[in-house]
């Protein structure tokens, strides 16, 4: 990942937080003492000066009821799903090409 993908994650995922605690509409200092970060680290996250650890993240996307690959760019979790779409429809036609042939196999006996 080059630094410049890098900083558009960050960005995303400080957005991304950014716009979940103002629905709430609560500040950062009210989410950081949710989580167990101050409100400098949360303001950090959001103007994405910082990178946030794992645990944060997951901290944050408890609190939410949101899965911690929200904070991700969609364009990536979009990939990611059309990948396995595509795993699963190919397997699909692995399995009915096999299951024919053996169907023509037993019906030759």
């Amino acid at each position: 990942m080059s630094q410049d993908e890098l900083n558009k994650l960050l960005v995303n995922i400080g957005n991304r937080i950014r716009s979940l605690r103002k629905k709430e509409n609560i500040s950062q200092l009210e989410l950081g003492n949710i989580v167990g970060r101050s409100a400098n680290q949360i303001g950090r996250i959001e103007r994405a000066e910082g990178n946030p650890t794992i645990e944060t993240l997951y901290r944050i996307a408890t609190h939410y009821k949101v899965d911690i690959s929200y904070f991700i760019d969609r364009k990536k979790k979009f990939l990611l799903k059309s990948f396995a779409t595509f795993l699963a429809s190919l397997f699909f036609k692995i399995a009915f090409c096999k299951y024919f042939r053996l169907k023509g196999y037993i019906a030759n006996y």
